[in-house]
């Protein structure tokens, strides 16, 4: 791995991945100073590489020059949409991108954090998490001694419980067959759920798509910062 790191730092020297040992933060800017919001997760119990927060947010640069349509004719441009006029999905950022390696694997991880539990909003984690993997190993396809094969992606989401109001919401979105509180509930309950190939390309097409786990931690209390052992996430 630190052959790739190496090279990915030669390469995008703006950008640099940072390594870290025993603990890695990550944060959401927008959120600092506010009460009641989940400003950081301090992750412990591994070493790594951290890349700059706005990293999949740089990325989706390209993504919004390549897809702005020219205004012609009295035609509003329009933005962040594929040609049928779907949303583009790699237009979604995580908070967080983090490469390690842990038990002979290595890993793509990709964080993020929410304040709550709504569905929409922990199903919007799991397309910004999935957006930002296939952005990341783009780039990455571009260096030398990168082999896609040796990572496993996974991404992990950070919130809040569901409050009385959210656990009522849910409940019924999930009764009418909802596919956001489908996946909220069921990441919940087994603090993971695990997507293939086939269904993430069917979600994300025309764009390549691979199994990816995504964990669920539950920030108690409402912190506002939050520590946690990677080994208790990845259970």
């Amino acid at each position: 791995m630190e052959k790739v790191i190496v090279n990915y730092n030669k390469a995008y020297h703006a950008l640099p991945a940072i390594p870290f040992e025993s603990s890695c933060k990550i944060k959401e800017p927008c959120n600092e100073g506010k009460d009641g919001k989940l400003c950081e997760v301090c992750l412990t119990g591994f070493n790594g590489y951290s890349f700059p927060h706005e990293l999949p947010e740089k990325l989706s640069s390209f993504v919004k020059i390549a897809t702005v349509m020219k205004a012609d004719e009295g035609k509003k441009c329009v933005s962040g949409k594929l040609s049928d006029g779907k949303e583009h999905y790699l237009m979604k950022d995580c908070d967080g991108v983090i490469f390690f390696e842990k038990g002979g694997q290595k890993y793509m991880l990709f964080c993020e954090l929410k304040s709550s539990y709504c569905s929409e909003e922990i199903f919007k984690a799991k397309n910004q998490i999935c957006a930002s993997y296939i952005k990341v190993k783009a780039l990455m396809g571009t260096l030398q001694d990168f082999c896609l094969q040796e990572f496993m992606p996974i991404g992990m989401i950070f919130s809040y419980g569901p409050n009385p109001e959210e656990k009522t919401m849910n409940s019924k979105k999930f009764a009418s067959g909802s596919k956001s509180s489908n996946f909220s509930e069921k990441l919940r309950l087994q603090k993971k759920v695990g997507i293939g190939k086939e269904t993430g390309n069917c979600v994300f097409a025309p764009f390549e798509m691979d199994e990816i786990t995504i964990y669920y931690c539950e920030v108690p209390n409402a912190e506002c910062s939050y520590s946690v052992d990677i080994g208790d996430v990845l259970k």
